[in-house]
């Protein structure tokens, strides 16, 4: 399931308007939930702020445990896959140079 919300990656600034789960069709987003920035790659967690999901980087240790769980690396390296063969025509963030 595609779930449609804005947020932004604190990492590129590239503004999500969509997010989806890697593998689990009926799942959303909610506050602990990992998150990979299409554009730029950044390991993010979703959390709540003033009651509206938003993004956040993840502490060494949170980073440490996210690289040690298959699903998150899965999907670190799909998309670097797919930036690397579409490079041209790939979305970039406000802070990501052309």
């Amino acid at each position: 399931m595609t779930s449609y919300f804005a947020a932004s990656c604190p990492t590129c600034g590239y503004q999500m308007d969509a997010h989806s789960a890697v593998g689990y069709e009926d799942a959303v987003p909610s506050t602990g939930d990992w998150s990979v920035c299409l554009a730029c790659g950044a390991l993010m967690i979703f959390q709540r702020t003033f009651g509206k999901l938003t993004l956040r980087l993840p502490t060494d240790a949170e980073r440490d445990a996210a690289l040690q769980d298959d699903v998150v690396v899965a999907a670190m390296f799909a998309q670097r896959a797919a930036r690397t063969a579409n490079e041209d025509d790939w979305p970039r963030g406000p802070k990501e140079p052309a």
